[in-house]
Parts: structure tokens; sequence; C-alpha cells
């Protein structure tokens, strides 16, 4: 396909990230296997890393940070829980608040994922270096504009 336009090179790159997201959600959704058979999904071990790295997050924060609703982050929390990764504590300041924090088979898993992720983030920093400052900076703020008209579509639906 020919693209002449500003319109078609746009039309183009949203096809582009489509594909893109396509393949995220099938490897957010894949199995990752540690310690003797517990399996979890990628998905599942962001949120670990994300409750880790916050020391003290609360589900509507985790909510927040993913771009999901307060029902869909319970319901991982709640999953990650059972599994025996995560626990649930009333916060110290608000007794209707839940405070998230990792179970030591939860920081085991954060440590396998830290291998894992330093790889991916190493590699994508290398391929991307080439690249000057102010070319990754405007890729950041188109980022945000997508963004930006994912969140105004989803407030209409």
């Amino acid at each position: 396909m020919s693209m002449d336009t500003k319109a078609e090179f746009i039309e183009a790159l949203t096809w582009k990230i489509h594909r893109i997201l396509n393949k995220f959600i099938r490897m957010e959704e894949s199995i990752i296997r540690f310690d003797g058979g517990m399996e979890i999904t990628h998905n599942d071990i962001h949120v670990i890393q994300t409750i880790g790295d916050s020391k003290g997050m609360n589900v509507t924060e985790l909510a927040e940070y993913f771009g999901i609703t307060k029902s869909a982050a319970s319901q991982k929390t709640t999953k990650l829980a059972r599994k025996g990764l995560l626990d649930k504590r009333k916060s110290a300041h608000n007794d209707k608040e839940l405070q998230l924090a990792l179970t030591e088979l939860g920081w085991r898993a954060y440590r396998i994922h830290e291998q894992y992720h330093g790889r991916n983030v190493s590699e994508i920093i290398d391929r991307l270096g080439a690249f000057p400052l102010d070319q990754i900076a405007v890729t950041s703020v188109l980022m945000d504009i997508i963004e930006g008209v994912l969140d105004e579509r989803l407030k209409s639906a």
C-alpha cells in the first residue's frame, strides 16, 4: 500500500499499534511456571512487580496504575492472594482500605521476574538506543495522545 498522505500514515500506524497490542495481550496471557509447578500469567507477574515496587499500594491505586477498573484490580488481587502470592491487609489509616503486600512466595516470583524483565528492557534499550532523544520523546507524546483517545472512548462506552 502506497502511503501518500499524513492520514494514510496515521491509519497505518493505528493498525500497527493494534497488531502490537494483540501480540502484547497474547504475551500477557502466557503462562510462567516457577517454584516447583506454580503457574501464573505474565499479567499476574506484572501485578506482583507493581505491588513489590510500591510498598503499600491499595486496590484503587493498582487499578489506576494499570488503567483498569477497581473491580478488575480486586479480582486480580483476590486470585493472587488465593495462590499465596500476596496478602491483603487492612490499612493502618483507613478501615475500608486494603493494603497489598507480597508473601514470601510472591517475593520469589518477583525476583524471578526481575531477571527476565531486566533482559527484556536491556534489549529494548539496545534497539532503541540508536534513536535520538527527541524522536523518543515525540513517540512518548504520540502514545500519550493515543492513550487519551482510548480513555475518552472508555468513558463514553
